[in-house]
């Protein structure tokens, strides 16, 4: 009788702290977006050429490329076009369409 009496006392001391632990843990828990708002980013953006024919590679997806056989060109062009608006107006819905004002072109 006296184990039974001491079980149950201990349950229902744990079962107390635990929710009250809960109960002020998840109140102190506060979440905010972050405050440094930046418009910009950096992107590097490299095209490489081959010197000969190069077939589909078969390599796991969390290796990293070696560029074996490949040279970084010089004098690349890129555009880059802004399709956010378009984008988070309706993501489900999104084909890709873009504005064709460029944002930014660097060569």
């Amino acid at each position: 009788m006296k184990k039974t009496i001491t079980k149950k006392v201990l349950t229902l001391t744990s079962t107390i702290l635990m929710t009250l632990l809960m109960v002020l843990g998840f109140n102190g828990t506060r979440v905010q977006a972050d405050t440094n708002d930046t418009t910009t980013q950096n992107v590097v953006l490299t095209k490489y050429g081959f010197d000969k024919d190069v077939t589909a590679i078969d390599r796991a997806t969390d290796q990293i490329w070696t560029g074996d056989g490949a040279k970084p060109l010089q004098g690349v062009d890129f555009t880059i076009y802004n399709v956010t608006a378009n984008y988070w107006a309706s993501p489900k819905d999104y084909k890709g369409g873009f504005d064709s004002a460029p944002v930014a072109a660097t060569g």
